[in-house]
């Protein structure tokens, strides 16, 4: 507890010529009954009849013979008491509550007895008054306003700045074919309304709660999902975190009102309005580079159209959560995009395709069947049969493989990068099959010389007794020729073939490095 001053306030809604009279000073010498009297600033005095066992206000300028309102209490003066107005000694005969407190206007004065407490123990959600006072957890309204002149549909002013908070907390699917993403994110709106006035805000936002009631009879800002199929909006739930701020420094309230109470202006003090979203949202995937592209997928919020001659967006603050996961997508943060100052605001998230993934599913599958095809123009030719069913085999599994991979993409007019590269792949199987049925459809005799060698004839003496069939040499036709056409053609296919393939491969992988900027970030 502490010492109560031997100056008292008489807090309360007092009629208009007892406005004045609020400053009392108790009298240790007009003590009456055994309990002590107090003497106000303008000459009042507040003193106990021990005829009546009440308490009485008298004027000085009335020889205090007078008595204009007096306090049916046998209890010592301070706390919280009806005031009645005596008839004919003031313009009113309405009874009053009032409370005499010595407490000062940092502390609270309980109802009971008057005892004093820190001002911040007020609707604090804690009792702390004794004896089963509950007085200074009631009346615990955080805001106040004039009912009868608050318009909701009406804009607080004519130039409001809507301050705006966003966490980005999960991307949670990708939807390529669908063109769109479902983004997780927290939206936070914090505005000025200089129509109100708050009460005993605590430092912690949470605690500051607004009232179910006062939630249907405040202006709330509200905001377009602009790049949604249905331009959904921002809403007002269960879920919607509705909060006072508290920035600005406090005053006193006036002794016309009975309870001590910390006021916060709302000029200084800021509504806040936060809520969670799940939302699908439109994204156009440029898919050129795939699967070594590079998206950026935009948040847009913009100020529906009859509010924006009078609302403007501010972005404060963005963050998002480090570990953003979005399948075949690595998060690589965001960019703020402002296309017109004011009412629209651009968030776009940057999402980096997970190489990795198809390097082992697609590409090193493919490149071993492209170097088995071209493996098979270093078979013998006299093995044909079987060299062309594996050129055959190569190419029906790349068409296999690109089939598979377009079907889990969108259709595009324009030619990807992996479509490239599976069209490549079943090309070479083609090129090879090509080639090898060439080299069986040559002739074996094309290009060689087969001719038979001159006879010479030379008289020569021969015994009779040889036989004329000892004597006769068949001719000995030429060798082969080492450079046939068969040879020429797999040698040339052996080298070209090979060569344009590892061409196409520098060529694509230095594509695909140079163009996305995974592969050399900005420093």
């Amino acid at each position: 507890m502490v010492q109560r001053s031997v100056h008292f306030d008489l807090r309360g809604p007092l009629a208009v010529e007892e406005e004045a009279e609020r400053d009392f000073f108790m009298s240790a010498t007009s003590i009456s009954g055994g309990m002590p009297g107090f003497r106000g600033v303008l000459g009042h005095r507040l003193a106990w009849n021990t005829g009546s066992n009440q308490w009485e206000v008298t004027s000085f300028l009335e020889d205090h013979k007078n008595v204009r309102m007096v306090v049916k209490t046998e209890d010592i003066m301070t706390g919280y008491h009806l005031w009645t107005p005596v008839s004919n000694s003031t313009s009113t005969t309405s009874p009053m509550m009032l409370k005499m407190t010595g407490c000062g206007q940092d502390h609270f004065s309980c109802f009971k007895y008057g005892e004093c407490l820190p001002v911040d123990m007020r609707c604090d959600g804690k009792v702390d008054c004794p004896d089963n006072d509950q007085s200074d957890e009631e009346h615990c309204d955080l805001i106040v306003m004039d009912e009868f002149h608050y318009q909701k549909r009406q804009v607080p002013s004519d130039n409001l700045v809507v301050h705006m908070d966003v966490h980005i907390e999960d991307i949670q699917r990708i939807h390529e074919l669908d063109s769109a993403y479902t983004l997780q994110v927290k939206l936070s709106m914090m505005w000025y309304d200089q129509r109100l006035e708050y009460r005993n805000l605590r430092l912690r936002a949470e605690s500051n709660m607004v009232s179910e009631e006062d939630r249907e009879k405040l202006w709330i800002p509200s905001l377009v999902f602009n790049n949604t199929d249905d331009n959904l909006r921002t809403i007002l739930d269960q879920d919607t975190l509705f909060m006072i701020l508290r920035e600005g420094e406090h005053t006193f309230n006036p002794l016309s009102e009975t309870s001590e109470d910390l006021v916060y202006s709302a000029t200084e003090n800021r509504l806040m309005l936060s809520r969670l979203y799940t939302i699908e949202l439109k994204c156009f995937f440029e898919l050129t580079m795939f699967p070594f592209d590079h998206q950026k997928c935009p948040l847009v919020l913009q100020v529906p159209s009859h509010l924006a001659m009078y609302v403007t967006l501010e972005l404060d603050n963005i963050t998002s959560v480090k570990t953003v996961e979005a399948n075949y997508y690595a998060y690589g943060g965001f960019e703020v995009v402002s296309a017109r100052k004011g009412d629209f605001l651009e968030i776009q998230m940057s999402l980096d395709r997970r190489w990795k993934f198809y390097i082992a599913s697609t590409f090193l599958p493919s490149s071993c069947l492209m170097a088995v095809a071209i493996l098979t123009l270093f078979v013998d030719e006299s093995h044909f049969e079987a060299t062309i069913m594996v050129a055959l085999t190569a190419m029906l599994v790349m068409q296999t493989l690109y089939q598979s991979v377009s079907g889990t993409l969108p259709s595009t007019a324009y030619l990807k990068m992996i479509d490239l590269w599976l069209l490549a792949g079943m090309l070479l199987p083609f090129v090879v099959f090509m080639v090898l049925l060439l080299v069986d459809a040559v002739p074996d005799d094309l290009g060689q010389s087969n001719a038979v060698q001159p006879m010479t004839v030379t008289r020569i003496h021969v015994d009779s007794s040889v036989p004329r069939s000892a004597l006769y040499t068949p001719p000995t036709p030429l060798k082969k020729d080492q450079n046939s056409v068969k040879k020429r053609i797999l040698y040339a296919a052996r080298i070209v073939v090979p060569s344009l393939t590892l061409v196409f491969f520098g060529l694509f992988f230095y594509s695909a490095i140079s163009q996305n900027p995974i592969f050399h970030p900005e420093t």
